[in-house]
């Protein structure tokens, strides 16, 4: 054997074990959970983000998409920034959480310990509407007689939220802006808070998600003058949007799945991939369309910009109600 020959055979060789060196590896296993993972909800129970983290833990059970148990844990409080800021502070790949208005809304005041910019996007799900709604017993049977005797009374009529600054706050700022009106608005922890607070007569009435508040409405503990979404509730059919009744109102909740920001990126795309299996349930698919949410399912990679634009949108009403504030 030639002296080219020998090279070439050990060129060969040495191809050879590289090829079958790489193939025998043993591939990479991904990220997955071995203990528990907690669902962290920044409101008590019964409130819409609680609402919304357990129907994720509900389809994740039913559907043993995860081989750990996913338990929801309430740390309600400052506007959901005890909860955000525990998020941060644990910064555990085992410990996620819903999103609610104030988790944009509050670090834009300067009253929050934590921002946006502290966590990552894992997925996006869904629009939330909010309807406007009151006792049974209250006078107002439409906007139009609500926003009569609003300009009639300035001040006297008393509008409850859930936060200090959310999309319920900015709901009820649009009303007065656009109907040139002065409604107080009065800040609540939970939709739960807001429901004592309206039966209990201390508020003239709120704003609450079709999830918290349609039972108490088919049930006739409340009523309902109109909806802040792009269409009527398939469920409350006859119940306007303040765009058919002339107002330039459609403001929604983002509901949404976030983690903090030092999470590996496996760990970021196994959430992600959770996420997306169960927006692909027909319990998850159910569960939306009977709560009036309109289905909006991004995965970590597109929610990352939706989240940007979505804080933009929020930067621009914050300030204007904080200029009117001031």
């Amino acid at each position: 054997m030639n002296k080219n020959h020998q090279i070439v055979v050990l060129f060969l060789l040495i191809l050879t074990i590289m090829v079958f060196g790489v193939i025998s590896q043993p591939a990479q296993a991904q990220w997955k959970p071995d203990r528990p993972v907690t669902l962290l909800v920044g409101n008590s129970a019964g409130g819409g983000a609680d609402l919304f983290a357990r129907a994720i833990a509900k389809v994740i059970a039913d559907y043993k998409l995860c081989e750990q148990p996913v338990v929801v844990l309430n740390k309600p409080g400052g506007s959901h920034s005890i909860a955000y800021a525990y998020l941060r502070e644990q910064a555990s790949p085992y410990i996620i959480a819903v999103t609610s208005s104030s988790y944009f809304t509050v670090p834009l005041t300067g009253n929050s310990p934590v921002s946006p910019t502290d966590f990552t996007p894992i997925a996006h799900f869904s629009k939330d509407p909010n309807m406007v709604v009151l006792q049974p017993k209250s006078p107002f049977k439409t906007i139009e007689e609500l926003v009569a005797f609003a300009k009639a009374n300035p001040g006297k009529l008393k509008f409850a939220g859930s936060s200090n600054l959310s999309d319920d706050t900015i709901i009820c700022e649009l009303l007065n802006e656009q109907a040139g009106i002065n409604i107080q608005y009065v800040p609540f922890e939970s939709g739960s808070d807001i429901l004592a607070a309206l039966l209990g007569g201390h508020v003239d009435m709120g704003a609450m998600s079709p999830a918290e508040a349609s039972e108490h409405v088919k049930n006739g503990d409340l009523r309902t003058l109109a909806v802040s979404a792009f269409d009527r509730y398939r469920d409350l059919p006859d119940v306007p949007t303040f765009k058919e009744l002339g107002y330039d109102i459609d403001q929604q909740q983002s509901r949404a799945v976030i983690i903090e920001k030092s999470a590996p990126a496996e760990v970021v795309t196994y959430y992600s991939d959770l996420m997306k299996k169960v927006s692909q349930t027909p319990e998850w698919e159910d569960w939306l369309a009977k709560n009036g949410m309109v289905p909006m399912f991004l995965d970590s990679n597109d929610y990352k910009a939706y989240h940007q634009e979505v804080l933009e949108d929020y930067k621009v009403n914050v300030d204007k109600i904080l200029s009117k504030n001031k």
